[in-house]
C-alpha cells in the first residue's frame, strides 16, 4: 500500500511587539466620523451662508454696544450720574437699525436694484458738499478749528449738518456702493471677464467716491476698499487683478496721506515723540 504524504509543519506567526504605552497616550483622538458629516451637512444646507452672516453681524453689534459701555460709563457717571445714558442711546440706534435691516430684506431684488443708483448719486451729492465746506473753511480760515458753517449747513468731522437734520454722508456711501457695485456686477456677468467690461462703469465712480470720502476721513475710505475687494472676490475676478488694484490702491493712500501731510503724517509718526 501507498503511504500518505507527510503533513507539512507551518512555522508560528511572527508577533508584533505592542506598542509602548507613553506614545498610544500621547496619539491624538481621531475626529469621529459622524460628527464631520453632521458639519458638512448643515454648512451644506441653502440658507447657512445666511445664518452665519447673521449670527456675524449679531456678535459684531453685541461687541460695539459693550464697547461703548466700556468707554462711556466712567464718564457719563461722573457729568450726569447715569452711567447707562450713552449705551441707551446707542441700543435706541441699534434696534432701529435692526427694524431697517428686517424690512431691507424682505424686499425684492428689483427694489433693492432700483434705489441703488439714487442712494449712490445721493451719497456723492453730500459728501461733494461736505468736502466743498472744508475746502472753503481752509481757504478762507487756514486756522480755524471747529465746524465749518455757510448759511444753514454745517460741517463737523464727518457730519453735515442740514437745518434740523444730520446725516453722516460716507455711511450712506457704504451701502450705495454694496447696492450698486453689486448690481453692475450682476449685470455683467461672464463679461467680467473682459477687463473694459469690468472697467467701466464701476471704476470711475469708485474712484471718485474714494477721493470724496478720503479727502477727509481715511479711515472710512480703507473701508470702502474692503468693500469693492469683497465685491470682486464674490464676482470671481481673477487673483492677479487683485495684485494690480492693491498696489494702485496704496499708491492712492500715499496721495491721501501726502495731501494732509499735517494731520496725517503726525498720526503715523506720533509714536516717535
Amino acid at each position: 500500500m501507498t503511504q500518505p504524504p507527510p503533513a507539512r509543519i507551518r512555522a508560528p506567526a511572527p508577533v508584533r511587539p505592542a506598542a509602548p504605552a507613553a506614545a498610544a497616550a500621547t496619539k491624538p483622538a481621531p475626529v469621529p466620523a459622524g460628527m464631520i458629516s453632521v458639519l458638512r451637512g448643515v454648512l451644506q444646507r441653502p440658507l447657512a451662508s445666511y445664518y452665519l452672516l447673521i449670527s456675524s453681524a449679531g456678535l459684531l453689534l453685541v461687541i460695539g454696544l459693550t464697547m461703548v459701555f466700556s468707554a462711556t460709563s466712567v464718564q457719563a457717571f461722573e457729568s450726569t450720574g447715569n452711567a447707562f445714558a450713552p449705551i441707551a442711546k446707542q441700543t435706541v440706534f441699534a434696534v432701529i437699525g435692526l427694524v431697517a435691516f428686517w424690512v431691507f430684506q424682505r424686499l425684492p431684488v428689483r427694489t433693492l436694484r432700483a434705489l441703488a443708483l439714487p442712494m449712490l448719486v445721493v451719497s456723492l451729492a453730500l459728501l461733494t458738499v461736505l468736502d466743498m465746506l472744508l475746502l472753503v473753511q481752509s481757504v478762507t480760515d487756514p486756522e480755524a478749528v471747529g465746524p465749518a458753517t455757510l448759511g444753514p449747513l454745517k460741517v463737523d468731522l464727518n457730519w453735515l449738518y442740514l437745518g434740523p437734520v444730520q446725516v453722516q454722508p460716507s455711511e450712506l456711501a457704504k451701502l450705495a456702493l454694496v447696492a450698486w457695485g453689486a448690481d453692475v456686477l450682476a449685470r455683467k456677468g461672464a463679461a467680467l471677464g473682459w477687463w473694459r467690461e469690468l472697467a467701466t462703469p464701476l471704476f470711475p465712480a469708485v474712484a471718485l467716491l474714494f477721493l470724496l470720502v478720503g479727502y477727509n476721513d481715511l479711515g472710512t475710505m480703507l473701508c470702502l476698499l474692503v468693500l469693492v475687494v469683497g465685491l470682486l472676490w464674490a464676482a470671481g475676478i481673477r487673483l492677479w487683478f487683485f495684485a494690480l488694484m492693491g498696489a494702485a490702491g496704496l499708491g492712492g493712500v500715499l496721495l491721501l496721506i501726502v495731501a494732509k501731510a499735517s494731520y496725517r503724517v503726525e498720526r503715523l509718526t506720533a509714536f516717535l515723540d
